[in-house]
């Protein structure tokens, strides 16, 4: 009685461990009086695995010889499973590396499929921390894997998709990253898992940082930061601190990096995690030698070192012996510059090598690990045969009967699943028709949003030539009038001469003359009037010149693709925006000798359109804007280059998409450069734009100089 109402209490204990996602429970069934104090032990290891490391090393290494003698292969695989992560909280990842191996070689004896995951998950990370991610994907990919062949509790398939996102991670994989985590944080978030959602932010925090998102990394860091030192998470909250450490160091805030590296080893002295305070102080001490303090740089990354050598991590030790060997270098201290230096190549060649030997072990481990598991298959399946033959005739008349039952209720069933498909089909024609029209509709309404661009343009048009003519004509207007005023007083001294032609020239006819000619000054008025027809045929010719570029701008080519000569289509396009540009700027033509081009000119104008206009607003009022014009065998070339402003990459990013537009609202539609897009694209062309914040904006147009046939242009 005594000892069931143990065995109970032990499961009641287990239940609560496991609910708060522990790694130890004990298997269903009556458990022997040895293995039902295996199980208490290993219960009470797990509850000290992180404040008392020491003890549940010793006691996990008294337990082991008594499993192995008993044949305890699972309980075997749990104790050296707990040792390892005794290493793994000292930073000891070559240490803690082994016994995992021991731990997954006997999960694979007592076919505990979940325990070899739980332990290749674990076994992944000591890789990731020693530098060796092709491994450390390995194993938590597999991990991950095994846990969903065997329907793992969602919280621990949480856990592997979140250790695999780290790897990605660290392999500057960044979506894949993100992918892996998403998956965790949405398992995490459904089952109410306090650490699991920290661990989740804590990812999605880095990756922000990295990708220089850093408010929104900063965010998930201090509430990662939050939860864990809520649940006591000890190497998490060192973790997070580094963390942040690194973000402040990216936005130019050393004091504030300083105090959450210094914060971090605070809690890893309490814990005594040298090998996440060898990283620390290596980060202390790189952030002093920014600030040119050489003893604190010194005293820290030798701290660094001396907790490196310990844990035994090898890639600090080469990193902490390189750094130390450049302050070195820098303190004229060459001798001992050269004695770190070839400290730091010694432990390179130490890293490569043991990697190598740790490889060739690990291979001979699997390759035995294999051979036991196919011997236990076999028992397996021998086993597997004979209970089948005596349950095969129960199975066929439990199925029979399931056969029976079943047929009565496909009866039953159908006529009811006739009913609901006529309902489910009259339904989905409804909906077929509602996309219908729904598609119509946006057809619709993309043809509307493509003609009040085309109008807008029309618009601004129309003003810039009203503008345009209207100067030349006021100026004729004006001469016209001077030009009358002049006639009107030579009409005065025409009146006199005709008087010669008609009667004998007397002297009092001829003194009037001469008295009108001197104060008329004729010489000065031929001069006048000259001028004014002069003026008056300037006006007429730039009115003449306005009708013309208009003309050309405006022409209809229809749906045909008809030889074109682009320089007309810039010149035009130039002559009708010439309203807007500024008397300070600085139109350059750079025009090349380029052929005519089989195009649709009067969408290729409106392309022109767009993309000047842009330019004009972009330059203001001193700005330049060169335009030039060259081709190769196949296609012909155009640029559009201005000095103004320029554009982020965010915006060159997005500067084709509809509706997009950097104007204020009212001046700007959004659809223009989208419209030219498209035009150019039918056309079998490319446009592309370059631009960096105050260096101005290029847009480059390449349109063949042939196209196939106007058909296939079109439908193109």
């Amino acid at each position: 009685m005594k000892r069931i109402l143990y065995t109970i209490g032990l499961l009641i204990l287990t239940g609560l461990l496991y609910s708060q996602e522990g790694f130890y429970n004990v298997p269903y069934g009556i458990r022997n009086e040895f293995l039902a104090g295996v199980d208490s032990q290993l219960i009470q290891t797990e509850g000290i695995l992180f404040q008392q490391s020491d003890k549940a090393y010793k006691q996990m290494q008294t337990l082991l010889p008594l499993l192995h003698q008993n044949g305890a292969s699972r309980e075997e695989g749990f104790a050296h499973f707990f040792s390892a992560l005794t290493f793994m909280t000292k930073g000891m990842w070559r240490e803690a590396e082994a016994d995992f191996f021991k731990s997954i070689g006997a999960f694979r004896l007592a076919g505990d499929s979940l325990g070899v995951a739980l332990a290749c998950d674990k076994i992944g990370y000591s890789f990731r921390e020693q530098g060796r991610m092709d491994q450390s994907l390995k194993y938590h990919l597999k991990g991950l894997q095994l846990r969903k062949d065997h329907q793992s509790p969602p919280i621990k398939l949480a856990y592997s998709n979140a250790s695999v996102g780290g790897v990605y991670f660290v392999l500057k994989d960044y979506d894949k990253a993100l992918q892996y985590f998403d998956k965790a944080f949405a398992i995490r978030q459904a089952e109410g898992d306090t650490l699991g959602i920290g661990l989740s932010l804590k990812g999605i925090g880095r990756l922000h940082r990295l990708q220089k998102r850093y408010d929104e990394g900063l965010d998930c860091l201090l509430k990662a930061l939050g939860i864990f030192q809520r649940v006591q998470g000890m190497s998490h909250i060192i973790d997070t601190y580094e963390e942040l450490g690194y973000l402040y160091h990216s936005i130019a805030l050393p004091d504030q990096a300083k105090n959450s590296f210094l914060k971090g080893l605070e809690v890893g002295k309490q814990v005594r995690s040298i090998g996440k305070m060898a990283r620390l102080h290596l980060e202390l001490g790189l952030l002093y030698k920014e600030e040119n303090q050489v003893e604190l740089a010194t005293e820290n990354i030798r701290a660094s070192l001396e907790n490196s050598l310990k844990s035994q991590s090898l890639a600090n030790i080469m990193r902490a012996y390189e750094e130390l060997s450049i302050l070195a270098e820098e303190s004229e201290d060459y001798e001992q510059a050269h004695q770190l230096y070839k400290a730091y190549t010694e432990a390179k060649d130490s890293l490569y090598s043991q990697d190598y030997n740790q490889q060739l072990a690990q291979i001979k481990t699997e390759y035995e690990t294999e051979q036991k598991e196919q011997e236990i298959e076999s028992l397996k399946q021998e086993t597997a045969w004979r209970l089948r033959e005596r349950r095969v005739f129960i199975a066929g008349v439990i199925i029979l009967l399931l056969l029976t039952l079943a047929l009565i209720g496909a009866f039953r069933q159908r006529n009811l699943a006739y009913g609901r498909t006529l309902a489910e089909q009259e339904k989905t024609q409804s909906l077929l028709q509602e996309k219908e029209q729904l598609l119509q509709d946006l057809k619709s309404a993309q043809g509307h949003l493509v003609q009040s661009e085309k109008m807008a343009s029309l618009g601004q048009l129309t003003a810039g030539i009203a503008h345009e003519i209207n100067n030349p004509i006021n100026f004729m207007a004006s001469n016209v009038h001077a030009l009358k005023l002049d006639f009107d007083d030579l009409k005065k001294l025409l009146a006199k001469v005709k008087t010669l032609s008609k009667h004998t020239p007397n002297a009092e006819v001829l003194n009037e003359i001469v008295r009108l000619n001197n104060q008329l000054d004729i010489n000065y008025l031929e001069e006048e009037i000259s001028q004014l027809i002069d003026g008056i045929e300037r006006g007429a010719s730039r009115t003449q010149n306005i009708v013309i570029g208009l003309r050309t701008f405006s022409r209809r080519s229809g749906e045909e693709f008809v030889p074109s000569d682009l320089h007309r289509g810039l010149d035009a396009t130039l002559t009708i925006l010439n309203n807007k540009i500024s008397p300070n700027a600085k139109i350059i033509n750079n025009y090349g000798n380029i052929p005519l081009v089989a195009c649709q000119f009067d969408r290729i104008n409106q392309v022109f359109m767009n993309i000047l206009n842009n330019a004009i607003d972009a330059i203001g009022k001193t700005g330049t804007i060169e335009i030039e014009t060259w081709n190769n065998s196949q296609s012909v070339f155009v640029t559009i280059q201005d000095n103004g402003p320029g554009m982020n990459k965010e915006t060159i990013e997005r500067i084709f998409e509809p509706f997009f537009t950097t104007k204020e609202v009212g001046k700007g539609t959004g659809l223009g450069l989208s419209i030219s897009y498209g035009i150019i694209q039918q056309h079998g062309g490319v446009i592309t734009a370059e631009s960096e914040p105050g260096k101005g904006s290029k847009f480059t147009i390449q349109i063949p100089v042939e196209q196939l046939t106007s058909e296939e242009g079109v439908s193109e």
